[in-house]
């Protein structure tokens, strides 16, 4: 069990804990946002070098700042009809938002997915549109800032009612990290605007955003999002602004924006790690006996006391309410962020006959750094900014590959049997590892000779001149050693055949044969 000082947001009368108070990693904050109002999502498709662009700007801009505790805003800075470095920054969302909405020209501006006249914007509109969205989902979210500007951020979206598959692939969860104002001491386009409100800098994971998928009605889904903020943004005029949205209808179903508050936190807690919260020495309050009241009760393991031991499945903030005798009552904040333990994953590519191989960790999941280790001996370290590396092999075979990924939270090791060959008719894959070869027999038998290090599985088929498949076994078993497989074909006529070994994690193997009878 960690035990741990706390880092608290003080709301009314701070308390005091004799354990330990950290000095919060290093000067990491952390950020914290619940909401559940209905918030209006504005998405405005506008150019630096635009003068309509420019002039509704001016009319827009201060309408949307008197309305920012009723809407989100994002804008998308486009390609045309000129210059415009904000574009430039970063083009691919940019893109997919403006085909998502067919914008052909600009300004264009959408309110939770539908086009509309900014001449009709006033707060009535707004409310109105509030009205009309959807209630059935909560959205709380975390960010973590380290000392060199990364974040980490969850979202937790809880849906109160059930989703179907069907509706499920259509809803894509979408996090966009936004600057205002980004101010020009001269303009950076041709239409003479110097001032940008509400400027969208990064779309998390990308443009697609994530799909939100079949879910029972309850359900709380965490997601995570690394990235960091370049030194050109000031991260003081960060806004963040989350939504879900169906791609097929176009509906926004809710959407939050908030500007980070970013605060000092607990340290780190990690799956199955659980947190010591307290004791609690009061300070200003009157006289004992005190009670204690923690919220949420989850993951504690006594809410009543000012001593717990806090293990939740997801981050969470808590509040305990300190009472004295005469009734007095203090609150207080603690916020404990989860970490989940790594998954070590890759996956791996090759041109036709290379002996060069690419691989690629990026489908690992919650790790800091890893380590690949080859049959060789040779080690490679990398970090999640740089997912890919490579190998020359040499020469074709069957090769072990280990990728050991690490965090905080522990190391997870994956180990693959990677086959490294050339796709062609008969190339040679004798190996250490793998030895296969193939012949005819009198009998019209086909006869499968391998020779492997450890028990080996994978697919034969086999094919006639023509293309037409006339054998296919599946799952192929052979021990460790020399061995030999008879296949009966019947009816096999004379002629060029070709047989073809199926692996499960790498391109299949072919070898033509000729049976003379």
């Amino acid at each position: 069990m960690k035990t741990n000082g706390l880092i608290l947001i003080f709301t009314a009368l701070s308390f005091y804990s004799p354990i330990k108070t950290i000095a919060s990693g290093g000067g990491d904050l952390i950020n914290y946002y619940s909401g559940t109002k209905r918030t209006v999502l504005v998405e405005q498709f506008t150019n630096a070098s635009c003068n309509p662009c420019a002039a509704e700007n001016a009319t827009f801009n201060p309408l949307l700042l008197q309305n920012v505790n009723k809407i989100a805003v994002v804008k998308y800075q486009v390609w045309w009809p000129g210059k415009d470095p904000m574009y430039d920054f970063n083009k691919p969302p940019v893109h997919i938002r403006a085909g998502l909405y067919d914008v052909s020209g600009v300004p264009h501006t959408d309110m939770n997915g539908k086009d509309f006249n900014i001449s009709d914007f006033d707060a009535q509109m707004v409310d109105n549109a509030a009205t009309l969205m959807d209630t059935s989902f909560d959205i709380e979210s975390w960010e973590k800032k380290f000392s060199d500007n990364s974040i980490d951020a969850t979202v937790n979206v809880k849906n109160k009612t059930a989703i179907s598959a069907n509706e499920g692939n259509a809803l894509k969860l979408f996090y966009i990290v936004t600057e205002e104002p980004i101010l020009y001491s001269a303009p950076p386009g041709s239409n003479g605007e110097k001032e940008f409100y509400f400027v969208m800098r990064k779309t998390l994971p990308n443009g697609d955003g994530l799909t939100i998928g079949e879910k029972q009605a309850g359900t709380v889904s965490s997601y995570n999002f690394n990235y960091k903020i370049s030194d050109t943004i000031d991260i003081q005029n960060l806004k963040m602004v989350i939504f879900i949205q169906n791609i097929s209808t176009k509906v926004i179903k809710v959407a939050a924006t908030y500007v980070p508050k970013w605060v000092e936190y607990i340290t780190n807690s990690c799956e199955n790690d659980p947190t010591q919260l307290g004791p609690i020495e009061q300070i200003g309050l009157g006289n004992g006996p005190f009670t204690y009241q923690w919220s949420p009760a989850n993951g504690l393991s006594n809410p009543t006391d000012s001593a717990t031991t806090a293990d939740p499945a997801i981050s969470t903030k808590y509040t305990l309410s300190t009472t004295d005798f005469s009734g007095k009552t203090v609150i207080d904040s603690v916020y404990i962020v989860k970490d989940s333990k790594p998954v070590s994953a890759f996956s791996y590519s090759r041109g036709k006959g290379s002996k060069y191989v690419s691989f690629d960790s990026k489908t690992s999941k919650n790790w800091t750094s890893c380590k690949w280790i080859f049959h060789d001996g040779t080690i490679i370290n990398s970090t999640p900014a740089n997912t890919i590396t490579a190998k020359s092999y040499p020469s074709y075979g069957l090769y072990d590959v280990k990728l050991v990924v690490y965090s905080t939270c522990g190391t997870d090791t994956i180990s693959k049997q990677v086959g490294v060959w050339a796709t062609g008719i008969n190339d040679d894959i004798a190996s250490d590892k793998l030895k296969i070869s193939a012949n005819f027999t009198e009998n019209q038998d086909l006869t499968i000779h391998t020779e492997v290090q450890q028990p080996a599985t994978f697919g034969i088929k086999l094919f006639n001149a023509h293309g037409q498949m006339v054998w296919n076994e599946k799952s192929a078993v052979f021990p460790t050693g020399k061995s030999s497989k008879i296949i009966k074909v019947e009816n096999l006529k004379p002629g060029f055949y070709f047989v073809q070994f199926v692996f499960s994690d790498s391109a299949p193997y072919t070898l033509k044969l000729v049976n003379v009878r």
